[in-house]
């Protein structure tokens, strides 16, 4: 499934895709459960690393990354140093993550630099509130896809999703393929294209970021601060975008969406368990 997502948006010039990989609430499960879901996680790593330099996939990750097992951590960091100079695709794992755990670390983090003389807090806005979450290096989503057909967010990008549209697929994570995803992308294109001004608006105004790609080792900036990989970003000029049709084809939206950013509610690791009746791993 991860394949199949991560090579439909290469066709497509998608430039970020999220995956909702490990929550941070799942060390609520059983031991067991937990210990076979991190080796899946490094059998992911050490298994799809190769595929990804062959297919130009850059991959990045978000969350309290210093709480994962050490070989998930060695394996996480051998994957992005390996595949960082690619210039494709960023894929974006969020592990150890949960939404309201990265605005209360944004918080500190901004207390943190107000108590340093850092930053005024009369300059505190939206914007500025951003550069302290995990995502600092990444355009917000254009579009949350959730799988399994639930509607609920399951604390995942709480902050970044405000604008994003939002399409919810019937279909479990193991059985989202390549054909589900450009049926998603259909429905966004067509709800994008008439939505209104202001959400085009909004969606043309915000702009694309490439990255220097360096590794930065894991960091903390306070105790029990946000833990991330990263990579200074530069933005880029905004390309132009255009409204897409219901009767657009594939090329056309290529040309026309390159600058797609996606993000899907659901979990990678969790795609050789057993099928469950309930969305995994929320």
């Amino acid at each position: 499934t991860v394949r199949a997502c991560t090579q439909a948006c290469g066709d497509l010039g998608i430039e970020f895709l999220t995956l909702y990989a490990f929550s941070s609430e799942n060390w609520k499960r059983p031991k067991a459960e937990v210990s076979a879901l991190m080796s899946l996680l490094e059998r992911f790593l050490k298994s799809q690393t190769k595929e990804m330099l062959k297919s130009n996939v850059r991959l990045q990750a978000i969350g309290r990354l210093t709480d994962l097992p050490d070989r998930c951590q060695k394996a996480l960091h051998e994957s992005i140093e390996a595949t960082a100079h690619n210039d494709g695709l960023t894929l974006i794992l969020a592990l150890n993550y949960g939404g309201r755990e990265e605005i209360i670390d944004g918080i500190r983090s901004v207390l943190h630099h107000v108590q340093d003389g850092l930053l005024d807090i009369a300059m505190l806005d939206p914007q500025v509130f951003s550069k302290h979450l995990y995502t600092r290096y990444y355009p917000d989503p254009d579009l949350l896809i959730r799988t399994s057909g639930e509607m609920r967010i399951s604390n995942f990008l709480l902050w970044q999703i405000s604008y994003a549209e939002i399409v919810i697929s019937d279909k479990f994570w193991p059985d989202f393929t390549r054909k589900e995803f450009f049926k998603a992308i259909e429905e966004y294109s067509a709800s994008a294209a008439f939505s209104g001004p202001s959400s085009r608006i909004a969606f043309e105004s915000r702009k694309t970021q490439t990255a220097l790609l360096c590794v930065i080792p894991l960091q903390e900036q306070h105790a029990s601060g946000p833990c991330y990989f990263s990579s200074a970003a530069h933005p880029q000029k905004a390309r132009p975008s255009s409204t897409v049709s219901r009767s657009a084809t594939w090329g056309t939206l290529r040309s026309q969406w390159h600058r797609l950013l996606i993000t899907i509610s659901c979990s990678i690791i969790n795609a050789n368990l057993a099928r469950a009746p309930k969305s995994p791993l929320r």
